[in-house]
C-alpha cells in the first residue's frame, strides 16, 4: 500500500504565475524537503498548466504537492498525528492562505503502464447521499474495473491511478470542499486525452456511471508538470 499527501496551492492575491512558481522553487523547496526526508521516500511539485480547450477549463490552482511516504510512516494513527500534516509556515509569503486542501490517499493502480508524456488529473467529489467509504468503494471496484473495458482508453492512455482520499486526515481552509479522490492519467499527447475521453465509449459507460457516485458539477481535470524534488 503507497500513501501520498497532497497539498493543493493557489497564488497569493497579486502575485503573477511567475512569481509563484519562483518562490514556490526557491528557499520554500530546500526547507520543506530538509523537513520531509525522515518520512518520506518521495516529493513531487506539479506545476499547473493554463486551460485546454475542450478539455480542461483554467484552473484554480497554481500548484500540486505530492509526498510519498514511506512504509513506516503510513498507519491511520501516525498520519492523523503527523506534525508534518500542517500547512508550512513558508506558504504564507506567496500562498493564499484561504485557499489550500491537504489530505492523505491510497493508490490502486488501474491500468499499470509507463508514466509517460502528459499527466492529467481529475478531481471528482462524491455524490450526495453516498458516504466516503461507499464512493470509495464504488470507485475502486465498478469504475476502475469498467476503464479497462473501454477501448478508448486503453489504447490512449498509458497509465490509470487512482488515490482514494483517507478521509480523516483532511484538511481545508475558506471552507473549500475538499476532493474525494484523485484520477491520474498519463497520456502521450494531448491528442491522445482528447480521443480518450471525446469517444463515444467514454459518453456511453465512465461518463455514464461517473452519476452513481460523482457529485455535480462533474470532475474537473488539471494538466500538471510532476517536477521531483531532492530529499534531504
Amino acid at each position: 500500500m503507497t500513501i501520498r499527501k497532497y497539498t493543493f496551492l493557489r497564488r497569493r492575491a497579486g502575485l503573477s504565475p511567475e512569481g509563484f512558481r519562483d518562490a514556490w522553487r526557491g528557499r520554500y523547496v530546500g526547507g520543506a524537503a530538509a523537513d520531509l526526508a525522515p518520512v518520506a521516500s518521495a516529493f513531487v511539485h506539479n506545476e499547473v498548466l493554463p486551460q485546454v480547450p475542450d478539455l480542461m477549463p483554467e484552473p484554480i490552482w497554481d500548484g500540486v504537492e505530492e509526498t510519498v511516504m514511506k512504509a513506516d510512516a503510513v498507519s491511520l494513527e501516525a498520519i492523523r498525528d503527523n506534525p508534518l500534516h500542517r500547512f508550512g509556515p513558508g506558504l504564507a509569503d506567496f500562498v493564499d492562505p484561504d485557499q489550500i486542501v491537504q489530505f492523505f490517499a491510497e493508490d490502486k493502480v488501474v491500468i499499470d503502464g509507463p508514466a509517460r508524456g502528459i499527466c492529467i488529473l481529475s478531481l471528482p467529489r462524491r455524490r450526495p447521499g453516498l458516504s466516503p467509504a461507499e464512493f470509495s468503494r464504488h470507485y475502486r471496484n465498478v469504475h476502475g474495473e469498467l476503464v479497462t473495458q473501454v477501448g478508448a482508453f486503453t489504447t490512449n492512455c498509458n497509465r490509470y491511478v487512482q488515490h482514494h482520499i483517507l478521509p480523516h486526515t483532511v484538511k481545508a481552509t475558506g471552507g473549500f470542499l475538499p476532493y474525494e479522490g484523485i484520477s491520474e492519467f498519463w497520456f502521450d499527447s494531448l491528442d491522445h486525452a482528447k480521443a480518450a475521453w471525446g469517444a463515444p465509449e467514454y459518453m456511453e459507460k465512465l461518463r455514464a456511471d461517473e452519476k452513481n457516485f460523482v457529485g455535480s458539477p462533474p470532475s474537473h481535470r488539471v494538466l500538471v508538470v510532476p517536477a521531483p524534488v531532492a530529499l534531504g
